[in-house]
């Protein structure tokens, strides 16, 4: 009977001190006060990186042609039969060498009957000349032979040209794409013979938006990228017309150096000025878009005047934010301007 009386007693006891330490922890409890606890629970844990470690250069391109400055159509500036063809389609010729060659007989008689008129009339205009010194001749017939013999310079100069004109020659360096005349044809002035592609003198064309335009225009360096090639680019002109569809411009860029070839596809490949935040880290606050930094515990959203949803951000070049910022990566949906915010560093 006392055993049991003795148990039930330390059981008491054991019952009474855990009674009493439960009480001392609800009094410490009730002493925190309400802003103390407030504080615990309002507090957001954020994970948080170096501005220095997110940012990136961002390289643009945009679908580009190589396309030649001349595409030229030749045609013939006299008349007479095609005797001989010098190129044939797909024929690389220099400039200057002869591509048609057309019957000269008519047009090389003219000349000498030209070529004898002018040295009459320049033998009849020595002789006024002669007798006027002597007052033994008008004054009208001089001024008759001075007319005669500039006329008869006018039609031997276009005689000249009449039989230059038989050898139709390449104005400039290409490739002949298509010829238009068959051998034996008779050619006129006009008569379409050949046309000619040049390769010496090509540009890059390209189509970009008002805000792709504005960047390519502050890039240091810009290359045309084609078949795992570059060259490169140096901007010469956007055209002053917008396209209603694709809200696109055209943009003309000098190749610097060696040229591809005409009609080549490719990229024009250039860096956007400044440092870019990944798409993923910008969030909208207030109709605005930005970023949140963590300044002694709080939370500050820093917006970028510049930023489009789905795109990666360009922090302006008038912000003071230093390198080693910290930008809240996990749990930047849960805070606000202002939040107070526990961040560790993120680690990956």
């Amino acid at each position: 009977m006392c055993k049991i009386n003795a148990g039930i007693f330390a059981c008491l006891l054991i019952f009474l001190v855990w009674g009493l330490q439960s009480a001392r922890a609800q009094q410490k409890e009730g002493d925190l006060s309400g802003d103390a606890l407030a504080e615990v629970v309002d507090v957001i844990a954020v994970t948080t990186s170096p501005l220095s470690k997110i940012v990136f250069n961002r390289t643009l391109r945009a679908s580009a042609e190589a396309v030649s400055l001349n595409h030229s159509q030749i045609s013939a500036q006299a008349t007479g039969e095609v005797l001989k063809i010098e190129v044939e389609t797909g024929d690389l010729a220099e400039k200057n060498t002869v591509l048609v060659r057309l019957d000269c007989r008519q047009s090389e008689y003219n000349q000498a009957v030209l070529n004898e008129a002018y040295a009459l009339a320049l033998k009849e205009f020595k002789r006024s000349q002669s007798l006027q010194k002597k007052n033994a001749i008008a004054e009208q017939q001089v001024t008759q032979a001075t007319s005669t013999l500039e006329q008869a310079s006018i039609r031997k100069q276009q005689a000249l040209l009449s039989v230059e004109h038989c050898l139709i020659t390449a104005p400039f360096s290409g490739v002949v794409t298509e010829r238009q005349i068959q051998l034996g044809a008779v050619a006129v002035p006009g008569s379409p013979i050949l046309k000619l592609l040049q390769t010496d003198a090509v540009e890059v064309r390209a189509r970009l938006t008002s805000e792709e335009l504005l960047s390519l225009w502050a890039a240091s360096e810009i290359k045309f990228i084609s078949e795992g090639q570059a060259y490169p680019l140096s901007l010469r002109t956007a055209l002053p017309v917008i396209d209603s569809v694709s809200n696109k411009r055209w943009v003309l860029l000098s190749i610097n150096g060696e040229s591809p070839f005409p009609g080549a596809p490719g990229d024009v490949v250039w860096q956007a000025e400044g440092r870019y935040l990944p798409v993923e880290l910008i969030v909208e606050r207030a109709g605005s878009l930005g970023y949140f930094v963590e300044k002694a515990g709080v939370a500050h959203f820093v917006a970028l005047s510049s930023a489009r949803l789905g795109h990666p951000a360009r922090i302006d070049r008038n912000s003071s934010e230093p390198e080693h910022v910290n930008i809240v990566i996990e749990g930047r949906f849960r805070i606000e301007d202002g939040s107070r915010i526990r961040a560790q560093e993120d680690t990956q």
